[in-house]
């Protein structure tokens, strides 16, 4: 019989009923448990009715980093898009896929679940799709979940060799605008 050296659950939220009664019953059979950090969700519950208002709820430095890198951008000949139309998505999807495939993050295993996925949001009207694009390439690139009032953000991605520009930066700044202003 094979002797088990390790076992890893997760994810789990700590401090939930079922949580501590795992971390209880692996330590009565004398395992050692070794809590670590994997994952998280924030929320930021929005109180305003425009972007510029809810700034002042940011870090200063943020707000200066994104309206800098933004002109920079734009000065460059950079333009930001955010698609939310079934048709427009649909067109947009394989730049997302370009940018995401020349990011730092590890291949899309089911890259067809992504896409499916994607157009099913949009076709119920709850996806929106940003770009940067600097000289017809997409530099960076997020999707986002709008539903029921709240928007959520699923993937994110920004091509390194512009890291300069701050695309994925800039792109969040635009994607809360929206959010915030429009849906």
């Amino acid at each position: 019989v094979p002797s088990i050296r390790a076992v890893r659950f997760q994810p789990l939220v700590q401090n939930r009923e079922d949580y501590i009664a795992i971390v209880r019953a692996l330590q009565l059979c004398n395992w050692s448990v070794e809590e670590f950090f994997c994952a998280g969700n924030w929320y930021l519950k929005n109180k305003y009715e425009t972007f510029d208002g809810s700034g002042a709820a940011l870090d200063s430095k943020l707000r200066h980093t994104i309206a800098r890198k933004a002109k920079k951008v734009k000065a460059d000949g950079g333009e930001i898009e955010i698609h939310s139309s079934s048709l427009a998505v649909k067109a947009h999807i394989d730049d997302y896929v370009e940018v995401y495939n020349r990011s730092w993050k590890e291949t899309e295993p089911y890259e067809g679940f992504i896409r499916d996925m994607v157009e099913m949001f949009a076709e119920r009207g709850a996806l929106r799709l940003g770009m940067v694009r600097m000289d017809q390439t997409v530099i960076a690139a997020q999707i986002w979940f709008v539903m029921d009032g709240t928007a959520s953000i699923f993937k994110l991605a920004y091509d390194e060799r512009y890291k300069r520009y701050s695309a994925g930066t800039v792109l969040s700044g635009a994607m809360f605008r929206h959010a915030i202003e429009y849906d």
